[in-house]
């Protein structure tokens, strides 16, 4: 997971590379896979409805339409009004990702942070989890068949543990722990 400090200086640095910069929020705004994001042209999204279709993956869960985030959609307003066939115009669209990795890296060295782009789709779950997603919801947007696949993505904090352990006092029908415990002597 990425976190706040990390994503500020990173992302300060990948301004200087827009296509990394833009996939990068992607990632993090959406919670695509990179080369979901890599691989989108402009007829999958939808500016006026707001989505972007994900027209391939590896399961048929993978395949999805996501409602696009305001960012994410000036972010795509901007590329499709390019007129190129793919958003992310490349060399190689059979390996979208190979053109990320040393502009990632460059920007890795100048934040002096260290972390893989599938790591900002991990804090895009971990950040909705803790927002309060369910995780069954998460598992579609991150189009997953089922929940074992996202739990591996979602790393809950020790504070947000302890603010779950806190609501339950909250909850209508959990009782209080009692003032004596019954093991006591």
């Amino acid at each position: 997971m990425v976190t706040r400090a990390e994503e500020i200086a990173y992302f300060t640095h990948a301004a200087k590379r827009p296509n990394l910069h833009d996939v990068a929020k992607l990632i993090l705004l959406q919670g695509m896979r990179p080369e979901e994001a890599m691989r989108l042209r402009p007829e999958d999204v939808d500016l006026e409805r707001g989505t972007v279709h994900i027209p391939k993956g590896k399961t048929k869960a993978a395949r999805r339409a996501l409602k696009l985030r305001a960012e994410s959609k000036e972010i795509l307003a901007r590329r499709v009004a390019a007129g190129t066939t793919w958003i992310f115009p490349g060399k190689n669209p059979a390996r979208p990702l190979s053109k990320l990795n040393c502009p990632h890296d460059r920007t890795l060295r100048e934040a002096d942070v260290s972390f893989v782009l599938y790591d900002l789709r991990h804090t895009f779950a971990t950040r909705a989890a803790e927002a309060g997603v369910p995780l069954a919801t998460l598992a579609a947007i991150l189009g997953h068949n089922n929940l074992r696949s996202v739990i591996k993505y979602v790393h809950p904090s020790e504070a947000d543990q302890f603010r779950a352990i806190d609501r339950l006092d909250t909850v209508p029908g959990i009782p209080a722990p009692a003032a004596e415990s019954r093991w006591a002597n």
